[in-house]
């Protein structure tokens, strides 16, 4: 082994090392890594896995079945989802985000040449993949759903979690990084859209993320609650969201870039405030408390 300075963010070693990764492995051994399928705990937790929602799906079947909307269409015998089954039916919609038809249900119909998939079709059932998507869960059904004022993201809270988790064992951020808001673009009805006027993508499922070198490390959806001990320091919903994401960072003193949209004066002092002192930089608005001395002269003509 070598010490020498991290220019830039990489790969942490310990992960590749952990999941037997390196450049000859298959795109499945990675999912297997970021998505695992059997069960496995962190801090003696259920992490996120396959199996997890397996176990969230055959519950919330059960429950619609017996005597529910669904009744007649699950099988009495208790045909039960497997971790292999919810990863078949995910990986569906990949492949239909690669190779895109008006509806996933296509893929299975051997007369639709233009969309039909022998692939699919030799795999997975289309009456199995109905019941998937009745069924399909990514919390646990059990919980009570709470006011959506506090989790506005309940329904997907455990994946939004573990995303944020895998990132930071995965990767190493760089001196550099920065914070942007992101977009989902979405056109269907859901409650957690929002109204994006200014955005070519149209209106989504907006975040704000810390990211590095290509890769999203942390992020923060903006119908969830700004943190309140950062809100009681005076900053505002934007920037409590955005000291969130530092309390990610494990090293000191890391620079984070960022556009007008996040930079002012009282944000980059309370930032280096931050048990990390981070050093933000970017272009600010006038009205954000810049130091007149430093203000550029907007050219008219």
């Amino acid at each position: 082994m070598q010490d020498v300075v991290r220019t830039e963010g990489t790969t942490d070693p310990a992960f590749l090392q952990k999941h037997g990764l390196n450049a000859s492995s298959v795109p499945t051994e990675f999912v297997e890594a970021l998505f695992p399928r059997h069960e496995h705990k962190i801090n003696n937790k259920k992490a996120f896995s396959m199996a997890q929602l397996c176990e969230w799906t055959n519950v919330k079947a059960v429950k619609l079945s017996n005597g529910g909307e669904h009744y007649k269409n699950y099988n009495h015998n208790r045909d039960y989802f497997t971790p292999k089954d919810i990863r078949q039916m995910l990986g569906l919609y990949v492949v239909n985000g690669i190779s895109h038809s008006p509806s996933i249900e296509m893929k299975f119909d051997k007369a639709d040449l233009a969309n039909g998939n022998e692939f699919v079709q030799r795999n997975v059932s289309c009456a199995r993949f109905k019941l998937f998507k009745s069924f399909f869960a990514c919390q646990d059904p059990t919980l009570g759903i709470p006011p959506k004022r506090e989790h506005g993201n309940w329904f997907v809270k455990p994946i939004i979690d573990w995303l944020n988790c895998v990132s930071a064992n995965a990767w190493l951020l760089g001196p550099n990084a920065s914070v942007d808001e992101q977009t989902i673009a979405f056109k269907g009805r859901s409650g957690m859209k929002q109204r994006i006027k200014y955005k070519r993508a149209g209106d989504g499922f907006l975040c704000d993320a810390l990211c590095d070198n290509g890769l999203t490390y942390q992020a923060f959806f903006r119908n969830e609650p700004s943190p309140r001990k950062y809100r009681r320091m005076g900053l505002s919903p934007l920037h409590s969201r955005t000291m969130a994401l530092f309390d990610a960072l494990d090293d000191c003193y890391t620079r984070i870039w960022m556009d007008n949209l996040c930079m002012s004066a009282k944000f980059a002092r309370t930032a280096f405030q931050h048990d990390k002192k981070v050093l933000v930089a970017g272009v600010a608005r006038k009205s954000r408390g810049v130091p007149k001395c430093i203000i550029q002269i907007e050219p008219k003509d």
